[in-house]
Parts: structure tokens; C-alpha cells; sequence
């Protein structure tokens, strides 16, 4: 799951009231920080590997139609000027750094991504790979994105809202997208399983995360640890929530087909036994929590060591939901043969 933002949003508040607290948590729920004794120090460690990706997408439009005859001095500046309550910092970065291309090129018209963008990315291999959700990437590669010659403009982010790296300091390509092995060839379980990229990246930034081909076994604890966009109601339900902010894991149970199905059933009610069929079969389908930003993060398990890639899961819109089930594509279609 990601998030998309557009810059007509960009003036938008959002007020929100502190909700009533119900007793008890269904079992999954919430975030747990990478301080939590309740997280092993193999996923603690691993965590520190997944960052925040934050790029432009969407359409490509002018400036002439989003602020009128504003020159782009005006533009920037009205930017720069606004505070995090009004433009988060990663956003404003994405949208500057297109305003300020414009400038220095003497580009007329400006034409720049109206969207943004948002996920997250872990090291593994020799250091110098990424993976991710590939929708997160999608909308740059299909306008040419991703080549040595057009490297993908991704803004990568720790804690804190932390810029480490721009994409004129870590270069990164699209290595490969979608898996190998299998026969699916349609249906939704084959858009999930496509759903996945490997992204070189110019140095190493982090410690790779180690694959494990071990299979996770229905009851097992899995962990998905990445970056989630703030929450507030899992404390309806005694959870911890997400600032937004933090590297956050979550934490739940690979579900068996009977527990899956009953779950679906229950959720979603009219969903097609079929279609969950074959998810169940080609995918680890856990009850650990989710939401957007959290797109291509590592499904880790006990000792740290990722067993899938995280891709969505119910429901899709981030809030707290007890009867909701995470999707991630495991690793033995990812590693090549």
C-alpha cells in the first residue's frame, strides 16, 4: 500500500478528534517502534535497513494551470514559506526540486509531476539493490523512468523526515520488476505477484537485508517493518499508532486457508472464494497491520530475514480494521534460479 498526493491538496487541513478507547486489541494491531522489548533485535536490525521513498508521479502538468500567472520566483517562494502544518517537508522537496529544474533550465512552459508518490524500500543483495512495490515506481517507469541515461528522481528518507539522500546523491535504476517460476498469468493474485522491483542503487547505504527461501509455516510470527503514514484510531482498540514519521513494524500471524478464508468472508463478505484461492497460493497472507507508505516493505521473520515483500492487504485506505489481512510476495519467486 502507498500513498498519492496531489499538489491541489497541498492547501488542505484535515481535523481530527480523539476517539473513544474500546477495550482489548485484536491480535496484530498497531505499531511497535524499533525501542519495543516485544521485537526481536534480528528485526530491529533489519528495520534499520528499510527507508522511505518519496518521488514525483501522475500526470505532468504546468504551472500556468495550477497557480496562474505566477512567475516561478513567486511560486518557490510561496513554497518554501509554508510550514509542515501545511506541506509536509518530503512533499515540498519533490515540488521544489522540479520548480527550481525549471528555473535554472529557463524552461517555459514549467511542466511538472502533479503528484506524489510514497513508499517504502529495503537493501538487500550486495548492498547496492533495492526492493520495492513496483506501483510505488510505475508511474515514472511508463513515462521512461529507471534507464542509466533517465534514473528514477526518488527522494530517500529516514526517521524524522530525515532527507539522506537526493537523487542527484544516490543514483537508482530499475534493475527488474515482476517474478519468475510460476504459472499464474492472470487474475489478481498475478497482479499482486508482478507487483515487486529490484532497484540498483549507485552506493550502499545500509546493511542488505538476508533473504531466507524457508517457508512460513501457517501460526508462524511474521513482521513487516517500514514506514506507515500517521494513524490515529488503532488507539481506539489499546494499539499503538503510527507518527508517520518513525520506522515502525508491525507485527501478526501467517494465516492458514481456513482462517484466511473466514477472515475474507467476514470483511469482505461477497469476495470470490477462487480469487482468494489463488492469492493463498502464491502469496503469504498474514493478519500483521498495514497502510499506505508502507508499499514494498520487508516481510521479516523471527531472526530478521525477509520471507516476502509487502504489497497491500484489507482494507486499503490505512485505517484501523480488525478483521484485515496483509499480502506480501514471498521470496522464492523473487530470487532468481
Amino acid at each position: 500500500m502507498h500513498i498519492q498526493l496531489t499538489i491541489f491538496a497541498i492547501f488542505s487541513v484535515i481535523l481530527t478528534s480523539s476517539p473513544l478507547v474500546l477495550a482489548g486489541s485484536p491480535e496484530g494491531m498497531g505499531f511497535l517502534s524499533l525501542k519495543s522489548s516485544e521485537v526481536p533485535d534480528g528485526v530491529k536490525q533489519a528495520a534499520r535497513s528499510t527507508f522511505r521513498l518519496v518521488l514525483p508521479s501522475g500526470s505532468l502538468v504546468t504551472t500556468a494551470d495550477l497557480f496562474g500567472s505566477q512567475s516561478l520566483g513567486e511560486i518557490i517562494q510561496r513554497i518554501e514559506d509554508m510550514d509542515r502544518s501545511e506541506l509536509a517537508v518530503p512533499d515540498k522537496a519533490i515540488f521544489l526540486s522540479q520548480l527550481k529544474a525549471c528555473l535554472n533550465h529557463n524552461l517555459d512552459p514549467c511542466r511538472i509531476f502533479e503528484g506524489i508518490e510514497d513508499g517504502t524500500g529495503f537493501i538487500v543483495g550486495d548492498g547496492f539493490q533495492m526492493r520495492t512495490a513496483y506501483h510505488v515506481i510505475s508511474s515514472l517507469v511508463e513515462k521512461g523512468f529507471g534507464t542509466k541515461q533517465k534514473p528514477l528522481p526518488i527522494f530517500v528518507y529516514g526517521p524524522d523526515e530525515e532527507l539522506l539522500y537526493s537523487p542527484d546523491q544516490l543514483v537508482i535504476t530499475l534493475e527488474s520488476m515482476g517474478v519468475s517460476g510460476i504459472g499464474v498469468n492472470s487474475g489478481e493474485a498475478s497482479d499482486k505477484l508482478k507487483d515487486v522491483a529490484l532497484l540498483r542503487i549507485s552506493q550502499k547505504i545500509a546493511e542488505p537485508i538476508q533473504a531466507s527461501v524457508v517457508p512460513v509455516d501457517p501460526g508462524s510470527t511474521v513482521y513487516i517493518a517500514g514506514f506507515v503514514i500517521p494513524t490515529l484510531d488503532r488507539a481506539v482498540y489499546g494499539a499503538e499508532d503510527s507518527d508517520g514519521t518513525s520506522r515502525v513494524i508491525s507485527r501478526g500471524h501467517r494465516l492458514s486457508s481456513t482462517e484466511a478464508h473466514d477472515r475474507a468472508a467476514a470483511r469482505l463478505r461477497s469476495y470470490p472464494k477462487a480469487a482468494f484461492d489463488e492469492l493463498l497460493k502464491y502469496l503469504v497472507v498474514s493478519t500483521a497491520d498495514g497502510g499506505p507508505r508502507l508499499s514494498g516493505a520487508p516481510t521479516l521473520n523471527q531472526k530478521g530475514e525477509y520471507v516476502g515483500v509487502y504489497n497491500s492487504g484489507a482494507p486499503q485506505s490505512g485505517e484501523a480494521e480488525p478483521l484485515r489481512f496483509s499480502y506480501s510476495v514471498p521470496v522464492k519467486y523473487l530470487l532468481k534460479k
